[in-house]
C-alpha cells in the first residue's frame, strides 16, 4: 500500500530514542522528510547520522517543546527551512514512578508540561505552517494509562487523560481548517524508560497482557505511520489503543499459571 508520504515534512517530538525514534525511521522509509526535536543533544545527533547514512532526509532541532519561546524558535526553523509542516507527531514524554503522596510539586508540574503543556505548545504553533500543506494531520501520543491508571504513575496517567481529552477538542476546532487531529495510545513498550520497570516487573505485566508480551517501538511505529498516512483519513479525535489487549479482559493471567 503506498502511503503517500513522500517528500511529507514530518516533525516528531521526542524523536531521539524509543518509539519516536522508531517513528522516524518508519517515516524515513515512506519517503517523508524527517525532523526529529529531542532535549538530548548527544542522542539526537546519532538518531538523526542514523537515517541519514542510511540514505534518507532527516535534520534534527535540538530544544525543550515545554519552554514557549523554545517552540517559537523551532516553528521559525521549520519555517525558514521547509516553508511548512505536514505532520506533527506530539510524541514526547517523560514519567516518575513514583506514589502521588510522595511526588513533589516541581515533579508534578514538569511531568504535566513536558506531557500536556508541550502538546498545547506544538499544536497551536504548527497550525499556520500547515495553511500550505496538503491533508495536513497532528497524532498526539497517549497512553493506556490515560483508560487505566498504574500505581505510582498517577501524575502521568493524569496527563495521558487529559491528551484524550485534548485531541478530542482540538480535532473539533481544527477539522474545519483541513487539519485531522488524532491520537495514539501505546501499551507497555520495550523503551528505555521501562527498562528498569521489566527488570522486576516485566513477568507479572506480560501475563496481565493477552498478547503475553510487550510491544516493540517498530510495532507502535507502524501504527502511527498509518495514522498519519491519507490510508487513515477518517480517522479523526480518537486515541487508537496499541496495547496488545491489554484492556479487553481484567485477568489475562488467568490461564497462565
Amino acid at each position: 500500500m503506498d502511503l503517500k508520504l513522500k517528500n511529507k515534512v514530518v516533525l516528531i517530538t521526542g524523536g531521539a530514542r524509543g518509539i519516536g525514534k522508531a517513528i522516524g525511521t518508519c517515516m524515513a522509509e515512506e519517503g517523508a522528510i524527517v525532523v526529529l526535536n529531542d532535549l538530548d543533544a548527544v542522542a539526537l545527533k546519532e538518531a538523526v547520522g542514523a537515517l541519514v547514512e542510511a540514505g534518507y532526509a532527516a535534520t534534527g532541532i535540538c530544544g525543550d517543546v515545554a519552554d514557549p519561546q523554545c517552540v517559537a524558535r523551532m516553528f521559525s526553523e521549520m519555517e525558514e527551512t521547509f516553508g511548512r509542516v505536514d505532520i506533527l507527531i506530539n510524541n514526547v514524554g517523560i514519567n516518575h514512578d513514583v506514589m502521588l503522596m510522595d511526588l513533589s510539586y516541581e515533579q508534578w508540574k514538569k511531568e504535566l508540561a513536558v506531557n500536556l503543556d508541550a502538546m498545547f505548545l506544538t499544536s497551536k504553533a504548527v497550525v499556520p505552517l500547515m495553511a500550505g500543506a496538503k491533508h495536513p494531520v497532528i497524532l498526539n501520543g497517549g497512553s493506556f494509562a490515560c483508560f487505566m491508571p498504574a500505581l505510582g504513575y498517577g501524575c502521568y496517567a493524569a496527563g495521558k487523560a487529559a491528551v484524550e481529552s485534548f485531541t478530542k477538542s482540538l480535532c473539533g476546532e481544527l477539522a474545519e481548517k483541513g487539519i485531522r487531529v488524532a491520537g495514539y495510545a501505546p501499551g507497555v513498550t520495550n523503551t528505555d524508560i521501562n527498562r528498569e520497570l521489566f527488570a522486576h516487573e516485566g513477568a507479572r505485566m506480560c501475563r496481565q497482557i493477552p498478547l503475553n508480551r510487550v510491544a516493540e517501538p517498530e510495532e507502535i511505529a507502524r501504527v502511527v505511520v498509518f495514522l498519519a498516512s491519507e490510508a487513515a483519513s477518517y480517522v479523526a479525535g480518537c486515541m487508537v489503543r496499541i496495547d496488545g489487549g491489554k484492556l479487553c479482559v481484567q485477568n489475562a493471567d488467568r490461564l497462565r499459571g
